[in-house]
């Protein structure tokens, strides 16, 4: 029941339940970042990471994503 209000009808109720059932995951929980499955170091300067899917060139490179060194930067 709402705080200070009339409970909720039986409909309303009902489309909570169908929104959390069939929608809210989809629709409000954060996505999940893909799995590392390799890590191999190229060189003494680049490091090549494999995922479990495929990202799109703007998420790979936005250094936002990843957790790294201040001193590290993202080609």
């Amino acid at each position: 029941m709402p705080l200070g209000r009339p409970p909720l009808s039986a409909n309303e109720l009902a489309g909570i339940k169908t929104w959390i059932l069939e929608g809210s995951l989809r629709t409000v929980a954060p996505p999940v970042p893909p799995i590392i499955l390799e890590a191999t170091s190229v060189d003494s300067v680049r490091l090549e990471v494999l995922f479990s899917e495929k990202l799109s060139g703007s998420t790979v490179k936005n250094a936002v994503n990843y957790h790294i060194l201040v001193e590290v930067s993202i080609l």
